[in-house]
């Protein structure tokens, strides 16, 4: 998905990327 070129502080989710 685009999100993943571009990731704000506001739109970030360790979840959605599987970050502890």
């Amino acid at each position: 998905m685009a999100r993943h070129l571009k990731i704000e502080p506001k739109d970030f989710d360790p979840a959605a990327y599987g970050l502890p």
